[in-house]
Formats: structure tokens, sequence, C-alpha cells
């Protein structure tokens, strides 16, 4: 309720390297939105934060020995469940910090939920969007950038888990496949972003999509 009572609320999901923080910046400074950065309250500002009872499997994650190690053991279906219920959990975070904030301010939220499903159950697909890749760009979100490489590396260190990297790499595709079936699924528009196509370009596409222009 607290969500759908935002209605110039809008989210950009997709899965990694797929342009969300950039083409939210774009929007924000063409439309006037205020940025919801949700990796940067998930890491940040929520993580000590997860409440074990109602925040359960965000809880049992930070608060793990090693947060990283903890996720990339999982199975397939144990990861995809996962990030669904820590999708359901951060948005009763973000409901709590909007909770009596001004209905009418046009926000848009920058990625950080794992389930296109859960989001698209909790409000209106139309302020939903959800970025993708070409299927053959996908293998090299983690190669092509400096930045993701190095994530890499500290993926690469992990002990206790075989193949560490070609397990994490595995789990991120399945992810991001699941995000963009679940979108088709439930009506949210999927916005496919071709290789050199200007930010700018793709945040106009997503802006049409999402009622801003």
């Amino acid at each position: 309720r607290v969500l759908a009572g935002h209605g110039r609320l809008r989210f950009v999901l997709g899965g990694a390297g797929t342009g969300k923080s950039s083409v939210c910046a774009a929007l924000a400074a063409r439309h006037g939105l205020e940025i919801l950065d949700m990796d940067a309250r998930l890491y940040g500002s929520w993580h000590g934060g997860f409440d074990p009872v109602r925040h359960p499997a965000n809880h049992a994650w930070s608060t793990a020995a090693d947060p990283l190690a903890w996720q990339v053991a999982m199975e397939p279906g144990a990861f995809l469940a996962f990030h669904e219920a820590a999708t359901a959990e951060a948005l009763d975070l973000l409901a709590d910090e909007l909770r009596g904030a001004d209905p009418a301010k046009p926000l848009v939220v920058d990625g950080g939920f794992g389930s296109v499903a859960v989001v698209a159950g909790a409000v209106s697909v139309s302020s939903i969007v959800c970025l993708a890749l070409p299927p053959d760009l996908v293998a090299t979100v983690w190669t092509g950038d400096e930045a993701r490489r190095g994530f890499l590396d500290l993926v690469a260190g992990i002990e206790g888990v075989e193949d560490p990297v070609g397990r994490f790499l595995a789990l991120d595709a399945a992810m991001s496949a699941r995000m963009v079936a679940d979108a088709h699924a439930a009506g949210v528009s999927v916005i496919e972003r071709p290789p050199g196509e200007p930010v700018g370009l793709t945040a106009a596409r997503v802006a049409q999509v999402l009622g801003l222009a």
C-alpha cells in the first residue's frame, strides 16, 4: 500500500551490466527524478539493520562469515529463491523509507532487486522497466569491464567452493535470464540495449515506456 501510494515511483531493473545506473542518472538529469540506489542501501545503510525475523534472507546473507562465498556456494534453485525472498524484504525496507515521504515526488529506483516477479507483484507493471543485454553479450559482462574483472578476482579467492568463478558466472546468468523471463510473464516492458547504443538513447526509450517523456 505504501509503494502503490507513491504514484511517481519508477523502477529500472535488470541483470549485471545492463546499464541501470547510467540510465537512471540520465533519467534523473532529464526529468528531475531523485535516484534511490538500492545497492547503496543493501550493501551500505541497510546492511547492518536486517531484522532476523522480518528480513531473514538478508539477515542470513549479511551475517554470514563470508557473504559472497555464502551465495556462490548455493545451487541455482536456492540462489534464485534467495533473491525472491531478499527482494520482498528489500521492498519492505523501501516502504519503511518512503512511509511519510511526499507521494508526489518523482523517484526512480536503481536496480537492487533480483526478482522482477516479486516487484511486479507489489507495484504496477507500468512503473517497471527491465533492461537486458543481447544473449551473445551476457557472457562478456564480467570480462569486458576492468572493475568487474576485479570483482571476479575476489570470487576466484573464495575457499571451499569448487570453481567459484564458474559457479558465480552460472548463477549470475541464471538470475539475468529469470529476470527477463519473469518480466515477459508479468507484462513488464523489457528493453534490450544493443551494443554501442548511447545511454541517452536507452534512457529516452525507458522514459517513453515509463510515461516520463
